[in-house]
């Protein structure tokens, strides 16, 4: 039933217990008399057993005798027609086949208004029946078993005892009898003689909570639906699988305005919950109320053993003990050396009973206890924390530092800022930092102006350079939040340039001022802003003027200060962008990670930018093995913190694992980057490191095939239109170029291709661009109708490759340089894949095995081209290159003769080679006027070139390109056969057909062997 009596509740479960009654109704057949009893704790549910076994008893044709409660009055007078009432399950009981023919005695209970009776109404004193113990048994039962129940026996009187006993006593050697009793746990019986003499030889089931299932369907008809897996966890936990917690939980539920959602239910306060709980359990001993509220605030902080019970509550140990056993045979408490309340629901009703300061008491008290008996310092912080007024004791700093922190979880800031305060007044050493810049998160919790000038303030507390640089590290990040007045940040820098006088970082304020103004300005810029720094602080000027004939300052040198290294990796990076050689800003990478990792926790940015040279100058190992080695520091993990540069590093782990092929890997770390990016931190940098994300990342997604969520991507970001000027978005440009070229919009590509060199040229970067440039700008050029811009790219990526002395960048760029149709591409292609099976990138070897494989097939070396095929494709699904793999599957197929099973394949192999050129003519954009003029052919031959080939291609005009790319691989295919040839002046004159020096006939290449013109690096 329903706690508030409004219908009635639905029996759930329970039915092993069901099957043991079961099995002892048919056990009277041998035995005579079976009794049982059934115990458990208050509002478990045993009354709405009974009702639920005498239904079944009712299904297999027993009868129920109404039995007289009280004088002249049975039970179907008081509104008991049917014992089961509505609580039966849904089919019957498991029994013997066939029906049995008896009679189920039911006896009521002694206590008036203490519960429901089998069907649920308000139970009456009972008194015994008129017709006496002989009059009973001869109640018509045709043979069968009968069944005796009496509920809550241990509470009955001794005349109703003694009446039952009667009854027991001349159903001896006579008709087959059930007795069935219930017990309220913990609770002692009113007539123990009685009660004993009832009990002798019974069979004893414990009756617990519901099952997770089972609290499913019982919620299900109490909230008129069927309740979510995680609301359903939610209330089994809060009650433990009580039926009668269950029913109140479910009608504040249903009633309560607004509806609380999942989180909001440990926070519920149910009064009624305690009333019959502990209520009872008060009855049995006079402090149960005082020992179960102290048990719910110890074990609101991990638990306590009897004896700290005992001091909080102010009760003798063994008066405790006694208390604890009425509570834990009461099933409230658990039986153990550390005690918890069983429900947590009762937990919270008894918690929100109290005033707080009775907590606070409580809570403080058991801190001190348990610190001046050396006990566990987390459970000692525990309370401290679980008090909203601070202790001001002589506790240890690791204390106070966890109380502060758990403290600080709860939104209880003024204690934690108290605690913490304490510790930088007292500790020192580690735990000192700790609590300095725990403060400072603290400070930056709040208003982000004030927590800058507290932050600043707090200088004056650090006194070692590692932790000013970790302030600085979190000041410079609150003073490029968007927002942050100009006025405020030139006095909080005013603040901390005093306090940082005489140090390692006087000159921080400074740097940061430039840092502010570095944004948004191209790389030429930075880099004027970086020379007009002092002298102590200034880059080599090397890195600047291009001058490969100076080396990099060595680690250890003069005036290598953690804002030097600093200066020097942005300088680095700077400098790499504006076309300076590979190889000299790898090795001024290297100089400046070389130089260990305290400068890294004060600008993760700096750090970032090092790395990126690393990985982008051909190196991607040795960054990542920079990466691992930095995480596993201090201040690594200092620099990934939420005002660290978490982000960034983000960015740089996500970068190498595209490079090295894991697209899988790259995908997770880009978008875990993108979702810091949206976070509360994010500064006015931000948005330039969101934009290198987003075009990584939609990069990505279209190389896994995923085109639809790259174009979602970058309509969600808001770069399908107009881009804001800067040179910070060719990543984006490439994905925009990308993904018009898959859909076979080539000239919306050809734009965007156009922009994006554009942009570069303004901003003065190196026309080789980022890696995914140097990956795919070859090809999409060379794809739009721009040959000469595709051969000059190629040529200019062997000559970083060549600098760069790595493997893998060399592989990747002779690769390119055959795509653009150089005589020796066959050369090329076999020294590439060489190159790529020795630099571990399993992406990259993939695409050159799939352009070597063409270049079988065109020579008609079939089984030679399948096996690259499969290899190729083997690799690409290894990286999770959905595009790639496909394209290289559908190449199979042509191969296989299979082409029929995609119509625009096999209507490709159709067409003849005027056909092809003009066709592709056509895709790139130009007109039939362009195309003829272009060809030296007639318009009138161009149109019937071109409606042949639509004709062939299933399509009826230029619309109907977008469909025929669906198809992977189709321009591959359409390009690569022998006879399409490319328009007059596709090529840059002079050397279009040469090999480079360093890749002339009879080189070997190996692991050991250098690439001319540069020494191997790491990553050779």
């Amino acid at each position: 039933m329903s706690p508030t009596g409004r219908g009635k509740g639905r029996f759930a479960g329970r039915y092993d217990l069901l099957r043991e009654l079961s099995r002892a109704l048919d056990d009277t057949a041998g035995d005579g008399m079976v009794r049982c009893v059934v115990s458990g704790e208050a509002g478990i549910g045993r009354t709405s057993l009974l009702g639920a076994f005498l239904g079944g008893c009712r299904a297999r044709g027993l009868h129920v005798v109404p039995v007289t409660a009280a004088a002249g009055q049975t039970w179907a007078a008081r509104g008991l027609p049917e014992p089961a009432g509505g609580l039966c399950p849904p089919g019957p009981v498991p029994g013997p086949a066939g029906r049995a023919t008896g009679a189920v005695l039911v006896a009521g209970s002694p206590l008036a208004g203490t519960g429901a009776g089998p069907a649920g109404a308000a139970k009456e004193p009972y008194e015994p029946a008129s017709t006496g113990p002989k009059g009973v048994l001869a109640a018509p039962g045709g043979g069968g078993p009968m069944v005796l129940t009496v509920d809550d026996a241990n509470l009955a009187g001794a005349a109703r005892l003694r009446q039952v006993l009667r009854i027991v006593a001349e159903a001896a050697g006579g008709p087959r009898l059930l007795v069935l009793l219930t017990e309220r746990a913990g609770e002692p019986p009113a007539a123990p003689a009685e009660y004993t003499e009832l009990t002798l030889g019974a069979r004893r089931l414990t009756l617990g909570g519901l099952t997770l299932r089972e609290t499913g369907e019982m919620l299900q008809p109490l909230l008129a639906g069927r309740p979510g897996g995680r609301l359903t966890a939610a209330c089994h936990r809060l009650t433990a699988g009580n039926p009668y917690l269950l029913a109140l939980l479910a009608t504040h539920l249903r009633d309560a305005r607004p509806r609380p959602g999942i989180e909001e239910l440990d926070s519920v306060v149910l009064p009624a919950a305690a009333g019959l709980l502990v209520g009872r359990a008060a009855r049995q001993h006079p402090h149960a109320v005082r020992l179960a509220e102290t048990v719910a605030v110890a074990g609101d902080s991990g638990g306590a053993g009897p004896a700290l019970i005992a001091h909080l509550s102010g009760l003798g140990l063994v008066e405790t003990l006694e208390g604890l056993d009425v509570l834990a045979r009461a099933r409230l408490v658990t039986d153990g050396d550390e005690l918890e309340l069983r429900h947590p629901l009762l937990a919270r009703t008894l918690l929100g009973s109290m005033t707080r300061l009775a907590r606070n008491a409580i809570h403080l008290s058991a801190a001190s206890y348990l610190h001046e008996r050396h006990g566990p310092a987390e459970r000692v912080a525990d309370h401290l924390s679980a008090s909203s007024v601070p202790h001001h004791e002589d506790w240890p700093a690791g204390v106070m530092l966890r109380a502060a922190d758990t403290a600080r979880q709860a939104g209880h800031e003024g204690t934690a800022r108290s605690y913490l305060e304490t510790v930088t007044d007292t500790a020192t050493g580690d735990e000192r930092r700790r609590a300095v810049l725990a403060l400072a998160d603290l400070h930056m919790g709040g208003d982000p102006a004030g927590g800058s000038r507290e932050l600043a303030a707090l200088l004056r507390r650090a006194d070692d350079d590692p932790t000013r640089g970790a302030l600085l590290a979190r000041l410079g990040r609150v003073l490029s939040t968007p927002g942050h007045a100009t006025g405020d940040s030139a006095a909080v820098l005013d603040v901390a340039g005093s306090e940082l006088r005489n140090t390692a970082f006087e000159d921080w304020p400074q740097l940061q001022r430039l840092a502010l103004r570095l944004t948004g300005v191209s790389p030429a810029e930075a880099m004027n802003l970086l020379l007009g720094l002092p002298p102590r602080l200034r880059p080599d000027a090397g890195t600047a003027r291009h001058r490969t004939g100076t080396r990099p300052r060595p680690a250890g040198a003069a005036g290598d200060g953690p804002l030097r290294t600093v200066v020097e990796a942005v300088a680095t990076y700077y400098g790499y962008l504006m076309d300076e050689g590979p190889g000299r800003s790898a090795d001024r990478a290297r100089a400046v990670l070389g130089r260990g990792t305290r400068w890294s926790e004060m600008c993760p940015t700096a750090l970032a930018a090092a790395l990126t040279v690393l990985v982008d100058s051909g190196h991607p190992t040795e960054a990542a093995a920079h990466l691992d080695r930095i995480g596993d520091t201090a201040a690594g993990a200092s620099a990934a913190e939420p005002y660290g540069g978490r982000a960034y590093l983000l960015h740089v782990a996500g970068h190498i694992a595209r490079v090295r092929g894991d697209l899988v890997t790259a995908r997770r770390l880009l978008a875990e980057c993108l979702t810091v990016l949206d976070g509360p931190n994010a500064t006015v940098d931000a948005a330039a490191l969101r934009t290198s994300a987003a075009g990584m990342l939609a990069n990505v997604l279209i190389s896994q095939g995923e085109l639809g969520k790259a174009q979602v991507l970058l309509r969600d970001g808001g770069w399908l239109g107009r881009l804001p000027a800067g040179h910070r978005h060719q990543d984006l440009l490439l994905a925009r170029a990308r993904c018009a070229a898959a859909l076979g919009a080539l000239p919306d590509a050809a734009r965007d291709l156009a922009e994006l060199r554009g942009r570069a040229r303004a901003g003065g970067l190196r026309r080789t661009g980022t890696t995914l440039w140097r990956a795919h700008g070859v090809e999409l050029l060379d794809q739009t109708g721009a040959a000469a811009e595709a051969r000059a790219l190629a040529d200019q990526q062997v000559r970083f490759a060549r600098d760069s002395g790595s493997a893998f960048e060399l592989g990747r760029a002779l690769r390119v340089l055959a795509r653009t149709g150089d005589r020796n591409a066959e050369t090329l292609l076999r020294r590439a894949v060489a190159l790529l099976e020795l630099g571990h990138t399993p992406l990259d070897l993939a695409a050159a095995l799939t352009d070597l494989a063409d270049l079988d097939a065109r020579h008609g070396r079939r089984k030679e081209s399948t096996a690259a095929l499969n290899r190729a494709v083997e690799l690409a699904e290894r990286c999770g290159a959905g595009e790639l793999a496909l394209r290289a599957g559908s190449r199979i197929l042509v191969l296989s003769g299979d082409a029929a099973m995609h119509a625009s394949l096999s209507g490709v192999l159709s067409l003849t080679p005027r056909e092809r050129e003009i066709l592709v003519d056509a895709m790139r954009g130009l007109t039939n006027r362009r195309i003829a003029h272009q060809r030296a052919i007639t318009r009138r031959t161009v149109e019937l070139h071109l409606s042949s080939a639509y004709r062939k291609l299933g399509v009826s005009g230029r619309d109907g390109f977008p469909a025929l790319f669906r198809a992977p691989g189709l321009w591959t295919l359409l390009t690569s056969a022998p006879t399409a040839r490319r328009p007059e002046g596709g090529r840059t004159p002079g050397g279009a057909g040469e090999l480079p020096p360093s890749v002339g006939e009879g080189e070997a290449f190996g692991p050991d062997r250098e690439v001319p013109g540069r020494r191997p690096g790491p990553d050779w």
